[in-house]
């Protein structure tokens, strides 16, 4: 099953942060599962789909018949700080140079709060170009080889600007999650099964993540992901159940023709 969660794809209000918490997210989740009349069912998600399936297991864990992730993401500080402040930054210099080039120097230090008040403006102007700045930054940073056919359309207004607000909006507030609260409450996940598959040089999500999953005792099945199609994370975010906060699935599935190939590696993987 998938669906557009708030305020992206086909939800409605389009871009829209009222009531668009975690917690909102997870109920909703529950009720679908409530509306297809199932007692318990496969929980899958990738990257920010990742800590979604977590959250949602956590809390319903008997709903959950078994739980796989793709590029695990808890939202520690040290995660956001990663890939919004210093860390891929050393990576990708040029690229981060037009990621920091709407915010002024002053306010640089802090580079999500700096976007938040661009962002959530009144100014069309300038949250647009905020929006298109987060947006590319992300698109041309997360496939392990440049990719401008899938890196362009992150700049698409209508995209960008969903993309852009939503994300910034849960990651200021720390996706309503308390530090280190996935992996604290992984024991509620206990003896349910599942796999983790995770692309060694997946940026926004540092496979260390993945190692304290398995140190944590979640999902002892674990393998990194050999293929290259895969070590980007958003190449494959179009088979997630849980839809990621910044775009809806058809953007995913329309002009992207390794989709198809990646859905058959995944699925060879997984099993």
């Amino acid at each position: 099953m998938l669906f557009d969660q708030r305020g992206c794809g086909q939800s409605t209000p389009y871009a829209g942060l009222e009531a668009n918490t975690t917690w909102h997210l997870v109920s909703d989740i529950e009720r679908l599962r409530e509306l297809a009349g199932v007692d318990k069912w496969l929980v899958f998600g990738g990257s920010w789909g990742s800590t979604l399936a977590l959250t949602y297991a956590e809390t319903h864990p008997d709903c959950v018949s078994e739980l796989v992730l793709r590029g695990v993401y808890t939202v520690t500080k040290a995660e956001l700080q990663w890939y919004y402040q210093f860390g891929v930054s050393e990576i990708f210099p040029e690229k981060w140079e037009k990621f920091q080039a709407p915010i002024p120097l002053s306010e640089r230090g802090d580079m999500i709060a700096a976007y938040r008040s661009r962002l959530t403006g009144d100014d069309r102007a300038t949250q647009l170009e905020a929006a298109k700045a987060w947006a590319i930054w992300e698109g041309e940073t997360i496939t392990l080889l440049p990719n401008p056919a899938f890196s362009t359309s992150f700049g698409h207004d209508q995209f960008a600007l969903a993309f852009a607000r939503l994300e910034n909006h849960y990651f200021v507030h720390d996706c309503w999650l308390e530090e280190g609260q996935l992996l604290r409450n992984a024991h509620r996940l206990r003896g349910i099964p599942g796999a983790i598959v995770h692309g060694r040089y997946d940026m926004p999500c540092p496979a260390r993540y993945r190692t304290r999953c398995i140190g944590r005792g979640l999902m002892p099945r674990s393998i990194w992901s050999r293929v290259q199609v895969m070590l980007g994370r958003s190449q494959v975010s179009s088979i997630n159940w849980c839809a990621p906060p910044i775009a809806s699935r058809q953007h995913y599935e329309e002009g992207n023709d390794e989709v198809g190939k990646i859905r058959a590696q995944e699925r060879r993987i997984i099993r």
